[in-house]
């Protein structure tokens, strides 16, 4: 299965690539404002990003085998 996260612009931490974590572990990084996919094994997750000590919510999610899901991320 394919997820799609789309990082919102903020000024502060704007030069900075978050970190995109699935389960606990780190998938991959995401920069500012960009749009980016990562395959995942089907089944229950909990996605978030992080920089340094701030992360985001946690996001609980189910996908199935062939399955896109789209997030939209913004640490506040």
């Amino acid at each position: 299965m394919k997820i799609c996260i789309k990082r919102d612009s903020g000024y502060a931490d704007s030069l900075r690539n978050y970190e995109v974590l699935v389960d606990g572990k780190k998938i991959g990084t995401i920069a500012d404002n960009e749009r980016k996919d990562f395959h995942v094994k089907p089944g229950m997750h909990a996605l978030y990003l992080k920089i340094d000590y701030i992360k985001s919510n946690h996001i609980n999610f189910k996908g199935g085998d062939g399955e896109d899901l789209s997030f939209e991320i913004k640490i506040t």
